[in-house]
Protein backbone atom coordinates (compact mmCIF):
# COMPACT_ATOMS: atom_id res chain seq x y z
CA UNK A 1 0.00 0.00 0.00
CA UNK A 2 1.05 3.58 -0.88
CA UNK A 3 1.05 6.08 1.88
CA UNK A 4 -1.07 9.25 0.54
CA UNK A 5 -1.25 11.39 3.57
CA UNK A 6 0.02 11.69 7.42
CA UNK A 7 -1.77 14.20 9.89
CA UNK A 8 0.62 14.32 12.86
CA UNK A 9 -2.00 16.04 14.22
CA UNK A 10 -4.76 13.52 14.53
CA UNK A 11 -1.75 10.88 14.32
CA UNK A 12 -3.70 9.39 11.28
CA UNK A 13 -2.46 8.08 8.37
CA UNK A 14 -4.32 7.16 4.83
CA UNK A 15 -2.88 4.58 2.27
CA UNK A 16 -4.11 3.55 -0.86
CA UNK A 17 -3.76 0.20 -3.11
CA UNK A 18 -5.36 -0.71 -6.34
CA UNK A 19 -5.65 -4.74 -6.39
CA UNK A 20 -8.03 -6.78 -8.76
CA UNK A 21 -9.01 -3.95 -10.31
CA UNK A 22 -10.32 -2.31 -7.21
CA UNK A 23 -9.20 1.11 -5.19
CA UNK A 24 -8.56 0.02 -1.33
CA UNK A 25 -7.98 3.02 1.29
CA UNK A 26 -6.83 2.02 4.75
CA UNK A 27 -6.87 4.59 7.30
CA UNK A 28 -5.11 3.92 10.34
CA UNK A 29 -4.47 5.60 13.41
CA UNK A 30 -0.89 5.18 15.28
CA UNK A 31 -0.68 4.81 19.31
CA UNK A 32 -3.98 5.92 21.09
CA UNK A 33 -2.26 5.46 24.35
CA UNK A 34 -2.08 8.95 24.98
CA UNK A 35 -5.95 9.08 24.40
CA UNK A 36 -6.30 5.96 26.77
CA UNK A 37 -3.89 7.65 29.33
CA UNK A 38 -5.98 10.63 29.00
CA UNK A 39 -9.15 8.90 29.97
CA UNK A 40 -7.39 7.24 33.07
CA UNK A 41 -6.40 10.50 34.53
CA UNK A 42 -9.41 12.59 33.94
CA UNK A 43 -11.60 9.65 35.42
CA UNK A 44 -9.42 9.86 38.87
CA UNK A 45 -10.32 13.12 39.11
CA UNK A 46 -13.94 12.70 38.62
CA UNK A 47 -15.95 15.12 40.87
CA UNK A 48 -19.74 13.90 40.85
CA UNK A 49 -20.93 16.86 42.62
CA UNK A 50 -20.66 18.71 39.57
CA UNK A 51 -23.35 18.76 36.74
CA UNK A 52 -21.08 17.63 34.19
CA UNK A 53 -19.32 14.63 34.20
CA UNK A 54 -16.60 13.75 31.99
CA UNK A 55 -16.91 10.91 30.35
CA UNK A 56 -13.53 10.04 28.13
CA UNK A 57 -12.17 10.52 24.82
CA UNK A 58 -13.09 8.65 21.48
CA UNK A 59 -9.98 7.60 19.16
CA UNK A 60 -10.85 8.76 15.32
CA UNK A 61 -10.19 5.37 14.55
CA UNK A 62 -12.77 4.14 17.08
CA UNK A 63 -15.48 6.82 15.82
CA UNK A 64 -14.59 5.85 12.04
CA UNK A 65 -15.19 1.70 12.94
CA UNK A 66 -18.58 3.14 14.62
CA UNK A 67 -19.81 4.86 11.92
CA UNK A 68 -19.25 1.91 9.61
CA UNK A 69 -20.87 -0.56 12.52
CA UNK A 70 -23.48 1.48 12.81
CA UNK A 71 -23.75 2.57 8.46
CA UNK A 72 -24.11 6.25 9.48
CA UNK A 73 -22.27 9.09 9.35
CA UNK A 74 -19.68 10.25 12.03
CA UNK A 75 -21.79 12.07 14.56
CA UNK A 76 -24.90 11.79 13.27
CA UNK A 77 -28.07 11.29 15.45
CA UNK A 78 -27.85 7.10 14.44
CA UNK A 79 -23.91 7.23 15.07
CA UNK A 80 -24.50 9.42 18.31
CA UNK A 81 -26.97 6.52 20.01
CA UNK A 82 -25.19 3.56 18.51
CA UNK A 83 -21.98 5.74 20.12
CA UNK A 84 -23.66 5.51 23.30
CA UNK A 85 -24.26 2.00 23.74
CA UNK A 86 -20.90 1.30 22.87
CA UNK A 87 -19.30 3.17 25.61
CA UNK A 88 -21.46 1.61 28.08
CA UNK A 89 -20.61 -1.37 26.74
CA UNK A 90 -17.52 -2.97 28.99
CA UNK A 91 -15.43 -4.32 26.35
CA UNK A 92 -14.63 -0.71 25.82
CA UNK A 93 -13.89 0.71 29.33
CA UNK A 94 -10.77 2.45 28.33
CA UNK A 95 -12.66 4.58 26.71
CA UNK A 96 -15.43 5.62 29.84
CA UNK A 97 -13.40 4.48 32.59
CA UNK A 98 -15.73 5.43 35.26
CA UNK A 99 -18.56 3.17 34.01
CA UNK A 100 -20.69 6.31 33.25
CA UNK A 101 -24.26 5.04 32.72
CA UNK A 102 -25.13 6.73 29.36
CA UNK A 103 -28.36 7.20 27.82
CA UNK A 104 -29.52 8.28 24.69
CA UNK A 105 -32.12 11.04 25.40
Amino acid sequence: MKLLNYDPFTRMSTYFAHENGKNIFKTVEHDVQPILDFNQRAAEKLDKKKDRWFVGTIPNSICMQWAKESNSRIFSREWHKYAMKQLNNPDYRKLNPNRIRLNDR
